[in-house]
């Protein structure tokens, strides 16, 4: 599993309870101070059954969706990495805001980010979810 913004909210949660059943879920995360912090939040708190989560369940991918740049890198590691995607989750995303408009490509920041990153990072993994024949997309918006 992939799961993108999964330093906080949702995308923290939903990592808790995959790697809570098991799964083994890569944390992509524009920082990787945050993303650590939150794989130690989560391995502090433990399962949500009476399984054990260690720290290889959730190994970390920087990945900024406002840089073209990061997106192809981070996605080049997880196909790398990660032959095998069963479930992919495009979580993050900016609000409106936000104090930079454009960002180093010249494109709107929340456009980039909610938008145009995650078409990006999704068609770059399609070889890694289609060798699946039944990989999962899954794309959150709030």
């Amino acid at each position: 599993v992939v799961v993108t913004g999964a330093n906080a909210g949702i995308g923290k949660e939903t990592c808790h309870a995959l790697a809570s059943a098991g799964a083994t879920v890569v944390m992509a995360c524009r920082s990787r101070a945050r993303a650590e912090q939150a794989r130690r939040d989560i391995l502090s708190r433990g399962s949500c059954n009476s399984s054990i989560i260690t720290e290889s369940q959730l190994p970390i991918i920087e990945l900024d969706l406002c840089s073209l740049r990061s997106v192809r890198t981070a996605a080049a590691q997880v196909r790398r990495e990660y032959p095998r995607i069963d479930i992919l989750i495009n979580n993050a995303g900016l609000m409106m805001g936000t104090q930079q408009f454009t960002d180093e490509d010249g494109l709107d920041v929340v456009m980039q980010a909610n938008h145009v990153g995650h078409y990006l990072w999704t068609r770059s993994l399609l070889p890694n979810l289609v060798s699946r024949r039944d990989g999962v997309i899954l794309n959150v918006t709030s």
